[in-house]
């Protein structure tokens, strides 16, 4: 598994490829199920998988007196992530800034552009 740290460094990197995108703290039985469904989609359709995820949490930049702890680190996630086959992992640095792009802007912008 490839992984890519920041939007800037996505650009040209992934093309035609099956994306899912979300925290994945935990890497839990669920997120598993979505993660090899992207695989298997990607593969079916000779396509290359790619994960999406943030880091920090979103909840640690939109509530930090919250306080709510990551279950497992960044690179434990990493490591999780990849032993379910991915191509790639991109983690994008999650910002107030970013959460306030439009899932529309999202897609078009950082995923397709």
């Amino acid at each position: 598994m490839k992984v890519i740290t920041g939007i800037k460094n996505i650009k040209g990197r992934i093309k035609n490829s099956v994306v899912t995108i979300g925290v994945f703290d935990g890497v839990h039985i669920g997120h598993r199920r979505i993660i090899r469904e992207t695989v298997r989609r990607a593969k079916a359709s000779g396509a290359k998988s790619a994960v999406v995820t943030f880091d920090p949490h979103p909840s640690e930049v939109l509530n930090p007196k919250a306080r709510a702890p990551s279950l497992i680190s960044l690179k434990h996630r990493t490591r999780l992530i990849g032993e379910l086959g991915v191509d790639y992992l991109v983690v994008l640095s999650f910002t107030k800034s970013l959460s306030r792009v439009s899932p529309k802007k999202f897609v078009k912008n950082i995923l397709i552009d």
